[in-house]
């Protein structure tokens, strides 16, 4: 019996959010925790689990960046944008308890069913998940001029492959508007 195996991985174009459906779910957010949430998984890229983990110690908010512990338990900076910075500060100046974890005990399938609802709430028809956000900011980047390489080093990936299989492609609308006209 001979297996035919495919010679290569083939990816699809990943799923992700315009920016207007990026605000309408921080528009649609009710609370300073999902605010937070859609604001800085969206303005950092970074996984849900990197984000669950973050510490306050791990914020630089002088140099605005964040450190998170990435795939392989490695400890990373990422960048964090202004308005990344005031939800963040928001949520810890409001969040009711003082521990140094931001989110305390908040639980992934918590925060996966929070994101979900939000999605809901703001009428968004994809399948809205925590790790759209980084699909969306990656995809954002490139649709404003990011190399492949820059987008590979803040969402972390080891190799620029990687980066270049899920995010060198663009919806046939989008890659309609960055084809020059002649």
């Amino acid at each position: 019996m001979e297996l035919d195996f495919p010679t290569s991985i083939q990816y699809k174009e990943p799923e992700y959010l315009e920016i207007e459906d990026v605000e309408k779910m921080i528009s649609a957010c009710k609370t300073p925790l999902e605010r937070t949430l859609i604001t800085v998984l969206f303005d950092t890229a970074v996984r849900i689990s990197e984000l669950l983990n973050l510490r306050i110690g791990d914020i630089d908010w002088h140099r605005k960046l964040i450190s998170v512990t990435r795939k392989g338990g490695h400890q990373e900076w990422v960048n964090i944008g202004d308005k990344g910075l005031q939800a963040l500060l928001f949520w810890i100046d409001n969040r009711g308890f003082s521990t140094e974890k931001v989110f305390g005990g908040l639980e992934y399938y918590s925060a996966w069913q929070l994101v979900k609802s939000i999605g809901k709430r703001a009428g968004i028809k994809a399948n809205v998940h925590p790790h759209i956000f980084r699909h969306s900011r990656a995809i954002f980047m490139r649709m404003n001029g990011a190399e492949l390489a820059d987008v590979q080093q803040h969402l972390g990936h080891k190799s620029i492959t990687t980066t270049a299989n899920i995010y060198g492609r663009f919806k046939a609308v989008d890659l309609k508007n960055r084809i020059p006209k002649w």
